[in-house]
């Protein structure tokens, strides 16, 4: 069991490291104190995995002040009873400070005690992504489960925003119901809102987790080969995460199925596709996925690659498919068998139902395609006659 003392006084700060815990996992076993006094105590009775605790704590409960080095202080007693033999310390030691000049100031006297500090700001993912390294290597180090086996095959997978990725529950459960030997490792980061959807800030931070994620997984399962699925704006985070990722952090990617895809129609995989050496992409795109109109008109950056296709074959790397259908059309049982003909033989079976190209069509797609045009003046205009 990994167990975790948290040190901190500030009520928000300590929910936001335990909302980070959970997500890493929720079977964590979280204790929090405030204070100096009460740190002692549990530190006394217990060795824990983590303790992660701020520089500045009050003394007891009933301090109303904080002591500016009480972090300091309680490192130090942790350190000298280590010493005495009469205290088996922490395994792991986090310091999080929202001071820039504390964290400089400390950060010598903490790695003598290797400890590992980290600048603390609620509005930024920086710690929250140097904390869930850390962990997670911890987690791989004490794991007796990694799996190094040379033939492993993995199929990665991402599911998209408003939803808690119910298909690929659907997907691991006839995974686990074939003869297919493949380990499915679904990526869930939570339920993902509209409204992060919708700013690019908040997507780039997503993008860093998936990151750190496959990084992990590239340790976790160094000899397998990587199969990627993606949904919607899992699609984007899947494309992304590849663009970022080193190369000589990476697992060792194959193919790539993408449903539903939000990216736009002239993203460019060129890049992608030599930096991991992808040897085939397919692109299922559904005729009547509206949730797609929307991405391509009021969502900047994205598109509806997942509609009409991506532009250029990339010497037939890339396949689109197309199919009748809203967003979640191309996520069942019939589709799930497709995929591992196509993970195990290379074989894409074809899907073309666009009618043939007619004057209504043709002024429908055009009409389409200038919805990111149209949208934004429209906006305007609205806001304009309504302060005019």
């Amino acid at each position: 069991m990994i167990d975790f003392l948290i040190v901190e006084d500030s009520t928000s700060k300590r929910e936001n490291i335990c909302s980070l815990l959970s997500e890493i996992n929720k079977d964590f076993d979280i204790t929090y104190v405030d204070n100096f006094e009460d740190a002692v105590e549990k530190i006394k009775k217990r060795s824990f995995s983590f303790v992660v605790l701020d520089i500045q704590i009050p003394n007891t409960s009933i301090d109303q002040n904080k002591n500016s080095q009480g972090g300091v202080e309680l490192l130090k007693w942790i350190k000298h009873k280590q010493k005495s033999g009469v205290l088996s310390p922490p395994k792991n030691i986090l310091v999080l400070t929202e001071y820039e000049d504390l964290l400089n100031k400390y950060s010598e006297t903490n790695k003598s005690y290797r400890v590992f500090t980290y600048l603390y700001d609620s509005t930024c993912s920086s710690w929250r992504n140097q904390v869930r390294e850390h962990i997670e290597e911890y987690i791989l180090t004490t794991s007796s489960n990694i799996d190094s086996m040379p033939n492993n095959k993995v199929v990665y997978s991402v599911h998209g925003i408003n939803t808690h990725g119910e298909w690929q529950k659907d997907f691991g459960r006839y995974i686990d119901g074939t003869q297919f030997s493949y380990i499915h490792v679904p990526y869930d980061y939570l339920y993902y809102p509209l409204t992060s959807f919708l700013c690019p800030h908040l997507r780039t931070e997503e993008v860093d987790r998936l990151v750190e994620d496959l990084i992990m997984t590239a340790k976790k399962y160094p000899n397998a080969t990587v199969q990627l699925v993606g949904h919607s704006f899992g699609t984007y985070l899947i494309a992304e995460a590849l663009a970022k990722l080193p190369v000589e952090n990476a697992p060792k990617f194959d193919k790539i199925v993408l449903n539903g895809s939000v990216l736009k129609s002239n993203f460019n995989w060129s890049k992608i596709v030599e930096k991991h050496g992808i040897s085939k992409i397919i692109n299922n795109c559904s005729l009547q996925d509206k949730a797609l109109l929307a991405s391509q008109s009021v969502a900047i950056g994205l598109g509806m690659a997942g509609r009409e296709g991506f532009k250029g074959k990339l010497t037939n790397i890339i396949e689109n498919r197309y199919y009748k259908g809203g967003h979640s059309a191309c996520l069942n049982k019939t589709q799930f068998e497709e995929w591992f003909t196509f993970f195990e033989q290379n074989e894409i079976q074809p899907h073309d139902h666009r009618s043939t190209v007619n004057l209504p069509i043709l002024l429908k797609n055009t009409g389409i395609a200038i919805l990111p045009i149209c949208v934004p003046i429209i906006l305007f205009l609205l806001f304009w006659n309504s302060i005019s």
